[in-house]
């Protein structure tokens, strides 16, 4: 049962071990292949990027010069204002006039803390200003660090709008400062050069979106770029990132767009991001396919692990079985051997009763008639003769009576006197005993001891049954033998093996051996071995004869361990 159990569990932590092979092997299928579409999404993105590079940046490059142009422009309006606010011909109409005739948005005059001295906007009547500089802005030209600055697009405070405007220094102190609407030149800005190449691109197959974006203002999109894009994975420096970067997004509800950002570059100088969202519909349709193959491999695997452990627990129910029904024979024909001894014991314990009664009363009879004749007659003639009759027929009496205490002994059992006894101690005395013996006939005997707890014994008659088949041995190997002895455990018994490398005893010979009187020795009595057997029999043991390795015998006494 327990190499069963042992069993069942190295099936189950193969077959775990297995899947867990498989499962691992179909996720980093799955992974290796979601790389290799992400790798090339990468690289079509990268394409891409590049194309849209190319073709955006002569666009890009002229729309440069093109506001440059409008910068140089304005320069020149606010060097004019500047000489006429000098000779002290600046006023409000004339401020009017230079807004209207060159469709600026605001002309401020600047004092030197910032502070506006004379304003005119666009629709503005008076001095009136509706949109207002932020002083924070031209610092460095109030303070005279600078002379000039291109401020770029500004948020103008008060009116909402962008502007383009620049900025001198005013020679009496202060500023001047001026702008133009921005909305045609950011309109200019998406759709001039970059921005057709851009909405070209979003057209072709598997792109949902392009877009160019700077310092985190989108300078040119699509018509399909989402209004929610704006996050904070676009970097509002982008010059200090060269390498493509790629996510990951939703794009409404249930899409995901694998989006691609990369470095866009003019005359050689970081300019901006490009920003390239592709459809991901190869992805879903390769992710759904990889999962799905990770299914049905992984209930392939099931099914063929169910299967294989049905079978081991089949297989080893019919080993299992196997073992049962071949020690159930075992233990049939040792009940068998041991019912057909005690059989023997009983009907050789009867015929020792009989004998015993049948005889020892003649015996005696004879016995006392001997005594008589030794000590009440005297022949005339051949004294020396009748005292050697007498004496043999007393010996032979004795003799007799002496097979008649052994018949008795069989008849009923021993009286034990047991008590706590290390059979390992005993074998030594034994041991002891006849090692003088062995060494006559130049035999050798082997010890082989195991731990074994001490057992309830009679250690005189165990000593008696452990001497007989000393004995034995010895008569069977003869001169220069070789005899063991050997304790072992096993569950609730011990054995103890007498062996020898003697000739052995042959098979049709081994059901009679522990029958009365029946010996092999010319000098036996038979007796030995069915002591032997009564004195195991009555410590609830029993004694097994089996072939030794070596072509002797082995004599197994198994002995009770409380």
């Amino acid at each position: 049962m327990r190499n069963l159990s042992n069993n069942l569990k190295l099936a189950v932590v193969l077959a775990l071990t297995l899947f867990a092979i498989v499962l691992i092997q179909s996720i980093l299928e799955y992974n290796s292949s979601r790389q290799a579409v992400m790798d090339l999404l990468n690289n079509q993105a990268s394409s891409l990027l590049l194309s849209v590079a190319r073709a955006s940046e002569k666009g890009l490059v002229a729309y440069e010069i093109q506001q440059d142009k409008i910068a140089q422009h304005l320069y020149a309006v606010a060097e004019m204002e500047n000489r006429l606010d000098k000779i002290g011909a600046l006023d409000e109409s004339e401020m009017k006039r230079a807004v209207d005739e060159n469709a600026l948005l605001f002309l401020h005059l600047l004092d030197p803390a910032g502070s506006i001295i004379m304003s005119v906007d666009s629709d503005a009547t008076g001095s009136r200003s509706d949109f207002r500089l932020d002083s924070a802005l031209i610092a460095p030209l109030l303070s005279g660090r600078l002379a000039r600055m291109n401020l770029g697009f500004i948020d103008l405070q008060g009116g909402g709008r962008k502007s383009f405007a620049v900025a001198i220094g005013r020679d009496r102190g202060g500023a001047v400062a001026l702008g133009i609407d921005a909305t045609e030149l950011l309109t200019l800005r998406r759709t001039f050069g970059a921005g057709s190449v851009i909405d070209d691109l979003s057209q072709s197959p598997g792109v949902r979106y392009a877009a160019i974006m700077r310092s985190g203002i989108l300078m040119a999109a699509s018509r399909n770029f989402p209004n929610d894009s704006m996050d904070g994975w676009y970097l509002p420096d982008t010059s200090a990132q060269a390498d493509t970067r790629t996510r990951i997004r939703k794009f409404g509800q249930d899409t995901d767009i694998f989006e691609a950002a990369g470095l866009f570059t003019v005359a050689g100088q970081p300019y901006g991001e490009i920003v390239v969202g592709m459809d991901t519909g190869y992805l879903g349709l390769l992710t759904a396919k990889l999962r799905r193959d990770i299914v049905w491999r992984s209930l392939l695997f099931l099914v063929i692990a169910v299967a294989a452990l049905t079978g081991v627990i089949w297989r080893q129910n019919n080993r299992l079985l196997s073992i049962r029904l071949n020690q159930m024979q075992k233990d049939v024909m040792r009940l068998e051997t041991d019912r057909t001894l005690n059989a023997k014991m009983a009907a050789m314990g009867e015929l020792a009763g009989g004998v015993a009664h049948e005889i020892r009363n003649p015996l005696n009879a004879i016995g006392v008639i001997i005594q008589r004749l030794q000590r009440e007659f005297e022949p005339r003639k051949d004294e020396a003769e009748y005292k050697e009759l007498t004496c043999l027929i007393k010996r032979e009496t004795d003799r007799i009576n002496n097979s008649i205490e052994h018949f008795l002994t069989l008849a009923r059992p021993p009286v034990l006197h047991r008590s706590k006894t290390d059979i390992n101690s005993c074998i030594k005395k034994v041991a002891a005993l006849f090692q003088t013996r062995a060494e006559a006939r130049g035999c050798v005997l082997h010890l082989d001891l195991a731990e074994i707890p001490t057992l309830s014994l009679d250690a005189d008659l165990v000593h008696q049954a452990l001497l007989n088949l000393l004995e034995n041995a010895l008569a069977a190997v003869g001169n220069d033998g070789a005899i063991g002895m050997r304790t072992s455990r096993a569950g609730k018994s011990c054995y103890v093996d007498i062996s020898d490398n003697g000739p052995g005893i042959p098979d049709n010979r081994k059901a009679r051996v522990f029958d009365l009187y029946y010996t092999t020795k010319p000098t036996g009595t038979g007796m030995g071995l069915p002591t032997v057997l009564r004195i195991v029999k009555e410590h609830g043991g029993r004694v097994e004869l089996m072939d030794g390795p070596l072509g002797g015998a082995i004599f197994r006494l198994e002995l009770p361990v409380e």
